[in-house]
């Protein structure tokens, strides 16, 4: 009883306008609790914050060994990381219950539309789900990406715990972004920048 009577005078000093504010924000905070809506909201929470990538500042090249891993693609063929040797490679890693990855797919969405038919840039997005369910995410979302399933540990340069993680190679196996989080994919800077490794012998 106190509890209520404390809450009744704390409501009495304040006006119409902090009251409907308290309101939203309890609101939002149950939205979050409640899972259907939590996936929803972070993923658009995060969109809104999204910056295009930075280049890293660690000088990381993919050594001989880290070419043999294998990924299958979605005929269940087993793909050597080698096969795409001398190309740009941008590598994403994600899950379709992965909230900061959903946010990201339409930036990297827009990002693959635009260099796709580049015989010299390959777009891997790998998965450790099932291929038919994260194709059919996709498929229903509207997102045509070319997705992977991971059999193996990735090679020590391309290891992390944490999804979405992304990384962009150049023609040389130098590792040119590595992020963990989700990014602008497809901004100015950052297609800017994938010329300019295309452009590299």
């Amino acid at each position: 009883m106190k509890l209520w009577n404390k809450i009744k005078n704390h409501y009495k000093e304040k006006s119409k306008l902090s009251i409907i504010s308290d309101i939203i924000f309890y609101l939002f905070i149950l939205a979050l609790i409640f899972t259907p809506s939590r996936n929803f909201i972070i993923t658009h929470l995060q969109r809104i914050t999204m910056f295009s990538p930075k280049t890293t500042k660690k000088e990381i090249r993919l050594q001989a060994k880290d070419w043999n891993w294998i990924i299958l693609n979605k005929e269940a063929q087993k793909i050597y990381l080698a096969n795409f040797r001398g190309k740009v490679i941008l590598i994403n890693f994600w899950a379709t219950w992965c909230a900061p990855c959903l946010a990201e797919l339409p930036a990297l969405q827009d990002l693959y539309n635009h260099f796709k038919n580049h015989n010299d840039i390959v777009f891997l997005f790998i998965t450790t789900e099932n291929l038919d369910k994260a194709n059919s995410f996709l498929v229903k979302k509207g997102y045509n990406l070319p997705i992977f399933q991971q059999i193996l540990p990735a090679p020590p340069p391309l290891y992390s715990n944490t999804i979405p993680s992304t990384y962009l190679i150049d023609k040389q196996g130098n590792i040119i972004i590595e992020v963990h989080r989700a990014k602008r994919w497809n901004s100015d800077k950052t297609i800017s920048l994938i010329n300019k490794l295309l452009n590299q012998k």
